[in-house]
């Protein structure tokens, strides 16, 4: 179906013409009693009217057809704005999957609950009732926040069909980044976040901007205790708890 789009784009049209000049010619001619191409087109038309003529209109208006075809099935550069341009320009990507401006939802939400100063205030705050929030669940409800207003910029395959288009920042006001995503290097999509998902659109294989995010939530700044190795880590604040219990 593509390629039969493609052979009647503008480009392909003019290679129908080209291949079909003769017969619209005698078509024409037989209607105003008149020979176009002799007496329109000088010397070419003239050469176009014999046997040789034909065949090259023919071969040259299939060469215009093909290439039409060919144009049309060449992937199309996708770009998506980010801090190096300014908004609504795009720079062309080829791979996302393997171009380092990107990370995976997988890899976004992480950073977001990991690495994140966000995520490390996140991780300290603690409710009236004593308790902590899980910093991962709650990073897709941080990411949508940020992406509904413009703030993160991502492409994906919508409805996981064709080559990845950016995904426009009104997407994000009924979406985030899909649960399964926090769990699975290999899922980057998205899901709706409203009760009525018949009909919402989605995207998979989800690509998001790394500048944008790592500006939108800087990183942690590292502590003394974060250097520590973990093991270390956990054999102080042990020896802290039995203190604490020896006391009382």
């Amino acid at each position: 179906m593509a390629t039969v789009r493609a052979a009647f784009s503008w480009i392909g049209w003019v290679g129908w013409l080209t291949v079909l000049i003769k017969p619209l010619n005698a078509g024409l001619s037989m209607a105003g009693d008149v020979d176009l191409l002799a007496n329109y087109f000088g010397p070419i038309g003239k050469f176009l009217d014999t046997g040789w003529g034909t065949s090259t209109s023919i071969v040259a208006g299939a060469a215009i057809i093909g290439y039409a075809i060919y144009q049309r099935s060449q992937p199309e550069p996708i770009g998506v704005a980010n801090q190096t341009t300014r908004r609504g320009e795009a720079f062309p990507i080829n791979h996302p999957n393997t171009d380092s401006r990107y990370m995976t939802a997988y890899e976004a939400l992480h950073y977001l609950a990991d690495d994140s100063d966000w995520g490390n205030q996140t991780r300290k705050y603690i409710s009236a009732d004593g308790m902590r929030k899980n910093v991962l669940l709650e990073a897709p409800v941080e990411f949508q926040r940020a992406a509904q207003h413009g703030g993160i910029h991502a492409v994906g395959r919508l409805n996981g069909i064709g080559q990845h288009v950016p995904i426009p920042e009104t997407f994000w006001m009924t979406a985030t980044l899909g649960p399964f995503s926090r769990l699975n290097r290999d899922i980057s999509d998205t899901t709706p976040t409203v009760p009525n998902r018949d009909g919402l659109p989605r995207y998979e294989s989800v690509m998001i901007v790394r500048e944008d995010v790592e500006r939108t939530w800087p990183r942690s700044a590292p502590t003394a205790l974060s250097s520590i190795p973990i093991s270390i880590t956990r054999t102080i604040r042990a020896i802290g708890v039995g203190r604490g219990r020896s006391r009382t």
